[in-house]
């Protein structure tokens, strides 16, 4: 019986042996024949979900293939023949060979299917699995066109396909794992609770759904039981990279920085390729402001994955904090090349220039911020205070100063004693002294403030009692 596992194309039974130190070469996706199958090193066939080869696969010169990995990361490898293989660069011309010649036949349009996955061509990879659905539905099938829909970005057709492929085989480990994952993401807990409970009990010995429970918890904040489902999966499989990153990110949400040093450190150590672990322990670096630490996690997770915008966000938050300019504009910049809808880049790159004392860029950026998300309390919070507290008065405007501290004040429903005083000076920029005073004795009414801050509050409340403006030293920034 031909199906795909994973990424992988596979088949039906006898596999050739390779001795494991045969160097390795070049690169493949898909087997071919009908008499391959593929095997670890004890002879376990790995013809299941939830243990299929990773992507990566190498021919060695001997002409034997071996998959490097198998899921979850690190578990061993497997051998197979190079004449029973198809590079993925020929493998939609190969399949649309089988099409042409067996137009009935479900497995041509499910092989090219998985070939136009691979390609990132999303959409004919869904019309061929719909027709290899139509030809021939299987749970299997639905399973894949469901993964298929995910990465589409489509939850709702994504579990109605996990759905009907657990009518098809109730015990479907692949689909019920995936669509409790898919439940998840659409934050609907109790059926994503009830699918794991059933994919582990059909698998308990496989860390994947474990795993994925894990998040399902995290999800919900419940970080303790979080940290049991990983730490199981990690017992059962000790190494699974991304189970302890996702209890590294657990005890993030404890604000526990040593254990989720501890675990994204491990994870680099099983994975050192992966961009997102790199980037997370410079993340939790940086928050414990360690930037000596922090950066060049971030500066590796750059270089791994250039196009993740978040490197280079957290990495322009350290050097604005260290005062480096140029550095600063650039990562900033960057996240705007990347993700030009995003508020973040703006607001960062407006907060460098409000430190640099370039006040009509770092005017323009948190207005842009501002625009892109009209809930950035960060960004009405600078803005507003340059406007009402810039030591140059061309850069100075009260009312509209006013008009964005009212705003911000709304969206904190008053309960932020920072906000206050933003608006409090945003009024004595206008002029109107009374409201100043009576905003900075709201902010001073707030409990748990600083001593420090709550002086400097007070002698801003003896100013504007005095009938005087607020103007801030340079940099005008506020943090």
């Amino acid at each position: 019986m031909r199906r795909i596992l994973g990424l992988f194309v596979l088949a039906g039974v006898p596999v050739i042996a390779a001795a494991q130190d045969d160097p390795l070469v070049g690169s493949i996706v898909f087997a071919r024949a009908e008499d391959v199958e593929l095997r670890t090193e004890d002879g376990t066939r790995i013809a299941r979900w939830g243990a299929s080869p990773a992507r990566v696969v190498k021919v060695a010169p001997s002409g034997r293939v071996r998959t490097e990995a198998l899921y979850p990361p690190g578990t061993g490898g497997a051998w197979t023949r190079r004449v029973d293989v198809v590079k993925l660069a020929d493998a939609v011309a190969h399949f649309s060979a089988h099409v042409r010649a067996h137009p009935a036949d479900p497995w041509g349009y499910e092989m090219r299917a998985a070939a136009y996955y691979e390609l990132r061509e999303g959409r004919k990879s869904i019309d061929d699995m719909t027709e290899a659905i139509r030809l021939g539905p299987t749970a299997s099938r639905h399973a894949l066109r469901g993964s298929q829909w995910v990465s589409l970005g489509d939850d709702a057709r994504a579990a109605a396909d996990f759905t009907a492929a657990v009518r098809l085989d109730p015990a479907n480990y692949y689909a019920l794992t995936e669509r409790g994952r898919t439940y998840t993401r659409t934050k609907q807990f109790a059926k994503a609770e009830a699918d794991f409970a059933e994919a582990v009990k059909l698998r308990p010995d496989d860390p994947v759904a474990f795993n994925y429970r894990g998040l399902m918890w995290e999800f919900r904040d419940e970080y303790d039981k979080a940290i049991a489902d990983h730490s199981h999966s990690i017992q059962l499989h000790a190494g699974y990279a991304e189970a302890f990153a996702n209890r590294a990110n657990a005890h993030a949400g404890k604000r526990d920085a040593p254990a989720a040093l501890a675990d994204y450190t491990r994870a680099i150590e099983l994975a050192p390729a992966n961009a997102y672990y790199r980037y997370a322990r410079g993340y939790v670096h940086a928050g414990m402001r360690d930037s000596e630490k922090a950066l060049p996690d971030l500066t590796e997770a750059i270089r791994l994955n250039p196009a993740d915008a978040r490197p280079y966000l957290s990495r322009g938050h350290i050097h604005r904090q260290r005062k480096d300019t140029d550095k600063a504009v650039s990562d900033f910049t960057a996240v705007i090349r990347l993700a030009p809808k995003a508020a973040d880049g703006f607001n960062g790159r407006g907060s460098t220039w409000d430190t640099a004392r370039v006040y009509d860029k770092a005017v323009a950026d948190y207005a842009e911020a501002i625009r892109l998300n009209p809930k950035l309390e960060s960004a009405y919070n600078a803005l507003a205070w340059l406007l009402a507290t810039c030591p140059d008065a061309k850069h100075r405007d009260g009312a509209k100063a006013v008009e964005l501290a009212t705003k911000l004040v709304d969206l904190s429903a008053g309960k932020v004693a920072d906000h206050l005083d933003t608006l409090a000076a945003a009024h004595a920029e206008a002029g109107d002294f009374d409201k100043a005073v009576e905003a900075q004795k709201r902010a001073l009414a707030l409990p748990g403030t600083a001593d420090a801050v709550t002086r400097d509050y007070r002698e801003r409340l003896k100013l504007y009692e005095a009938g005087r403006p607020y103007r801030q030293p340079a940099p005008a920034k506020k943090d």
